[in-house]
């Protein structure tokens, strides 16, 4: 992953190192193991070191919280989603580090589901009366199969959606 995103950042880079990788994305790996090797000239190898690490520990970082979640969800009928709301021009990488936390993606933006909020849902009066109102605008509108997602704070909210 890293000598990819180094490469198309800088794609002279790309031609003067070489690397030699022993671990695919998303494998699990240990402290001190060595999964990668690159070569190349030192001020190639320079240039190209402060890319890759920060893109690595990013998205390890990331790839590595979203398995906890998972690990912890296991044996539940439960999926662990991602967010739209990510750093400015990373939300392509961010979604790939948790798709190989195992991780499920989610929305890419406001245009692929309309999301019912907090205040949309005192605005409307409760969770019934906004959920109607969505459906009402994606049929009036010809939004054919465009999903609602209700955000809830509580159990007895989930339980509102679920009746709804």
């Amino acid at each position: 992953m890293c000598y990819y995103l180094a490469g198309t950042l800088s794609p002279p880079l790309k031609s003067r190192l070489m690397s030699v990788v022993s671990a695919a994305d998303g494998d699990a790996v240990q402290y001190g193991v060595e999964f990668g090797v690159v070569s190349g000239s030192a001020r190639s190898i320079l240039v190209a070191e402060r890319i890759c690490l920060n893109f690595m520990q990013r998205m390890s970082g990331i790839a590595t919280a979203t398995a906890a979640m998972v690990a912890a969800a296991a044996g539940h009928a439960a999926k662990i989603l991602d967010t739209r709301k990510t750093a400015p021009g990373l939300r392509l990488l961010d979604k790939w580090a948790v798709a190989l936390g195992g991780g499920t993606p989610h929305r890419m933006g406001l245009y692929d589901m309309m999301m019912i909020k907090d205040n949309h849902i005192a605005a409307a009066g409760g969770i019934s009366q906004a959920v109607a109102a969505a459906e009402a605008y994606i049929q009036q509108h010809g939004l054919d199969g465009v999903q609602v997602e209700v955000e809830t704070s509580n159990l007895d909210q989930v339980q509102q959606v679920l009746d709804v």
